[in-house]
């Protein structure tokens, strides 16, 4: 027997042929959330200089939002031909910090893949033009490896998948 698609109160999920569970985009966002890590609070998170000309350089992100670029109302100036007039914004979002692209030439990157826009964890490694920095939260642990993809958020999303056909199989069967 079909299971009946859900409404709108089962918070955005339903079901669809053979039982498959269909996500709607703010669970999805949900779940991501849910795997971020939230910076502690009252702890200050940093920028730290990874690049040779902003090696040993420490950002305390003691702020709501920051703006980083090279023209001089930047609050992080880079003298950088790489690097945009106004490159990229940090923003504190809720408990965690997000790295948006203001439209550069060269681009916003976290952990080697392009960024609109994205939720930093610890040890993230952040490239505005050629410049790169390491985002890191107190206590945090250690880095990853530089440029290694997360998958956190594929491997959820197979576990869902396995769990919602091993039950639909067990109803079935």
């Amino acid at each position: 027997m079909a299971e009946p698609e859900s409404g709108a109160g089962d918070q955005g999920t339903r079901r669809g042929p053979q039982g498959t569970q269909i996500f709607s985009q703010n669970e999805l966002d949900r779940l991501i959330a849910e795997s971020v890590t939230e910076v502690p609070a009252g702890a200050t998170v940093s920028l730290r200089g990874a690049s040779e000309s902003v090696a040993g350089r420490v950002i305390p992100l003691d702020r709501p939002s920051l703006v980083i670029g090279r023209a001089p109302h930047c609050d992080l100036v880079i003298d950088e031909a790489s690097v945009s007039s106004e490159h990229a914004r940090m923003t504190r979002d809720g408990g965690n910090w997000r790295i948006a692209n203001l439209l550069s030439t060269n681009g916003t990157f976290v952990n080697g893949k392009r960024a609109t826009s994205a939720v930093l964890r610890h040890g993230d490694h952040i490239r505005v033009g050629r410049i790169d920095f390491v985002f890191e939260v107190p206590g945090g642990g250690a880095a990853p490896e530089p440029a290694r993809p997360r998958r956190t958020l594929w491997w959820v999303l197979a576990v869902l998948v396995v769990a919602c056909a091993s039950l639909a199989w067990m109803l079935t069967g």
